[in-house]
């Protein structure tokens, strides 16, 4: 299965182990870096501005001109991740099967850092509201941007990552992001993944669906 991209359709991510917490032991969460502008995630294959909802019906406005884009925070009250004082807090997003907007901490060299957790899917109610990103294409299926590539992301599976990212989709950003994120939420959510994947699988392992319930299904 594909490697999710970031910025300008390099697929330069690794996890990070650098300040982990305590509270995520016991579950594979990745602390992904990717190359990137500050709060630069994509862009579309024109200059234009447009506006992703995600499933928490938070908003961000992607404004792109030729091969850099930014990211702006639409919705009032979205909380910035908690980061080190050598990062700064901001969006950025992910794409693959899904369109995943997440919370980052960005370093000075504009490569920046984000938590599985972190992470909720755009959602939609036609394909118009799903716009193309980094060459790919999505439509809406289900209620969910999802790539049309069903031959580089086939139906009847998921990544984990994409798992955390489906377990997470119900929950308020502000449960699990920023200064008010509680533990027991991660948790939660972290045995959610651990039911759909196994006890202790790996990062890029495949997961089959259906999702255990209190996950977004993607079919």
């Amino acid at each position: 299965m594909p490697q999710h991209l970031c910025a300008d359709a390099l697929p330069v991510m690794r996890t990070i182990p650098k300040k982990q917490p305590p509270w995520h032991a016991g579950f594979m969460v990745a602390r992904v870096r990717c190359l990137a502008v500050v709060v630069v995630a994509a862009c579309t294959s024109g200059d234009q501005a447009v506006v992703v909802t995600d499933s928490t019906e938070d908003s961000f406005r992607i404004f792109c001109v030729g091969a850099t884009c930014d990211v702006d925070v639409v919705s009032a009250d979205v909380p910035m991740p908690e980061c080190d004082e050598t990062e700064t807090p901001g969006y950025s997003f992910f794409v693959g099967r899904f369109i995943d907007i997440t919370a980052a901490c960005i370093y000075d060299d504009g490569t920046w850092v984000s938590w599985g957790h972190w992470g909720r899917p755009a959602a939609c109610r036609a394909d118009s509201d799903c716009p193309p990103l980094l060459e790919h294409e999505f439509e809406c299926r289900v209620g969910l941007c999802q790539s049309i590539d069903l031959a580089a992301w086939p139906e009847p599976v998921v990544s984990q990552s994409d798992v955390w990212l489906l377990c997470s989709a119900p929950v308020p950003r502000s449960a699990t992001i920023g200064a008010g994120a509680d533990v027991q939420t991660f948790l939660d959510i972290g045995s959610l993944v651990d039911e759909a994947c196994g006890d202790g699988a790996p990062l890029d392992a495949t997961c089959a669906l259906p999702l255990p319930d209190g996950c977004l299904q993607p079919r």
